[in-house]
């Protein structure tokens, strides 16, 4: 209680549920412990995700994506700190108000690249990549860069390298070889309807996760928990 902002939630593989906060992070463990990590000279965050190593990444409005490591070491882990939307390694790349962040099992870090347009990539060696997007501002399904994107809330990574993104009005997928298309909801249309594929209608998706096959989604204005 008492913090004035909390963005992004995750849970790492120790079950520790985490948050971002407009100063930091919280920390909450099984023993239901509250803890406040304020990190000095780390700016304001928006994404959260952890690797299958129980390392944390912590996108920032710095432009800087961070990595929490399981031994509680921070260190950056890509970004220069300037924006930009340059590719290269560790701090030599820069983005443009990174958001949403994802995981697969690898470990390669996907990074919603919202004043740039574009969903980035970062591996565990930290060379950053550009992998779907073109920067216009719009809804365009395609492949890699030919597909565009507006707004991007949420991201998931499941098991065969397929992301996922709610949308708000929408749930988009990505496939490992950068295909991009529409899996429910409407690019122009926000309401409520039930329904398969383009037939469903969403008003504020915000959130989502995966489990078992099945994509959960937080539909905000609908009040609902929807699943596809």
């Amino acid at each position: 209680n008492g913090y004035p902002y909390f963005g992004a939630m995750t849970m790492d593989r120790s079950n520790t549920l985490w948050y971002v906060t407009s100063g930091g992070l919280v920390r909450i463990g099984n023993d239901t412990l509250v803890e406040y990590l304020a990190f000095n000279g780390v700016h304001f965050g928006t994404g959260l995700c952890v690797d299958s190593s129980n390392n944390l990444y912590y996108s920032t409005a710095g432009n800087q994506i961070y990595r929490l490591g399981a031994n509680g070491t921070l260190n950056v882990f890509a970004g220069s700190g300037s924006s930009g939307s340059a590719n290269g390694n560790g701090i030599h790349a820069s983005f443009n108000n990174p958001e949403s962040l994802a995981c697969d099992k690898v470990g390669n870090i996907y990074v919603w690249d919202y004043g740039n347009g574009l969903i980035r990539r970062i591996d565990q060696n930290q060379n950053v990549t550009t992998f779907a997007g073109n920067g216009a501002n719009a809804n365009v399904d395609g492949v890699g860069t030919t597909a565009s994107f507006s707004l991007i809330y949420a991201m998931q990574v499941d098991g065969f390298g397929n992301l996922f993104l709610a949308c708000g009005s929408c749930i988009r997928k990505i496939d490992a070889s950068t295909n991009v298309w529409t899996v429910a909801g409407s690019f122009s249309q926000m309401s409520y309807a039930n329904g398969a594929g383009a037939i469903a209608r969403f008003w504020a998706a915000f959130g989502l996760c995966l489990s078992q096959g099945i994509v959960f989604v937080a539909d905000a204005n609908n009040q609902d928990i929807r699943s596809i």
